[in-house]
């Protein structure tokens, strides 16, 4: 079955079909791109699978996910789908979030100059002080990743969320790299 097919079928089912039915087109568009996110890791040719880690159990209480290569990737390579879209916060929304201590992923992204929320199975991209990846725009409202090294199947695929990100100079960071 193709990636539309599929998409279709999706739609094709009474509670979703009743859910989006008073949704503008724009919004049927939207959410027809972000399901289609969803199954395109299951291709073939993804070359990526979200799985479990406890690294941050310690701090979150729960099992959390990460994303592993499941094939090799080169210096340059890009990881097109293994991607996300990116929505702009505003003040009201972000200290919403806050406060509720939402467990969502949330990063400044300096093309719209604002707190966005990330989206799609890119948003489960860990972060590593000595990442392999780096965020690379996929269009306007988009991003995937480009390897920064190469990264071997059945290795975690990482970026860098920023220098501040967990604490100044990430003194909360737990990623493996601050493990050492």
């Amino acid at each position: 079955m193709e990636l539309i097919e599929a998409v279709d079928a999706l739609l094709s089912q009474e509670y979703i079909s009743a859910f989006l039915r008073h949704k503008s087109e724009m919004r049927l568009a939207d959410f027809r791109l972000h399901a289609g996110r969803y199954f395109s890791m299951y291709l073939p040719e993804a070359g990526y699978e979200i799985v479990q880690t406890r690294r941050y159990r310690a701090v979150t209480g729960q099992n959390e996910a990460r994303v592993v290569a499941t094939k090799r990737y080169t210096l340059g390579m890009v990881i097109s789908l293994c991607s996300g879209s990116v929505a702009k916060l505003s003040d009201r929304e972000i200290k919403r979030m806050e406060q509720e201590s939402a467990d969502f992923s949330v990063m400044w992204w300096s093309k719209k100059k604002s707190m966005c929320l990330f989206l799609g199975p890119a948003r489960f991209v860990n972060h590593d002080c000595d990442s392999n990846c780096r965020f690379t725009a996929l269009g306007s409202d988009a991003i995937c990743f480009q390897a920064l090294r190469t990264i071997e199947p059945g290795e975690e695929i990482t970026t860098h969320y920023g220098s501040n990100y967990f604490g100044d100079g990430n003194c909360e960071c737990l990623c493996a790299t601050c493990e050492k």
